[in-house]
């Protein structure tokens, strides 16, 4: 009974040893783990920066004025006015439309 003690204690001693390690092993693993996602997470980063820097630079491009003139005067027909066709709007003048265009209502 006497020789029982010390085999108990080597087992618990044992055990303790191999749970230890056990535990060791899974942090490392989990350490790796956090690693790769980590790693997965700064790549998508850096996609994401050039996507925003790139979208950027168009978004530049597109607002151009140059580019919006040349738009409307290639493909929507319009043109800087000549100076007879430039009319001025002032705060409460009315000005009545010449009844002779074909727009104008007709007469009873």
């Amino acid at each position: 009974m006497t020789q029982r003690g010390p085999v108990v204690l080597l087992f618990i001693a044992f055990g303790s040893v191999v749970a230890a390690g056990l535990s060791h092993v899974a942090l490392r693993v989990s350490a790796v783990q956090h690693a790769y996602a980590l790693a997965d997470e700064e790549r998508l980063r850096t996609e994401l920066e050039d996507q925003h820097r790139k979208l950027r630079l168009e978004h530049s491009l597109l607002r151009s004025p140059e580019r919006i003139e040349r738009l409307a005067r290639d493909k929507l027909g319009l043109r800087h006015p000549e100076p007879g066709e430039l009319r001025v709007i002032r705060p409460g003048v009315v000005e009545l439309a010449s009844a002779s265009g074909p727009d104008a209502p007709a007469s009873r």
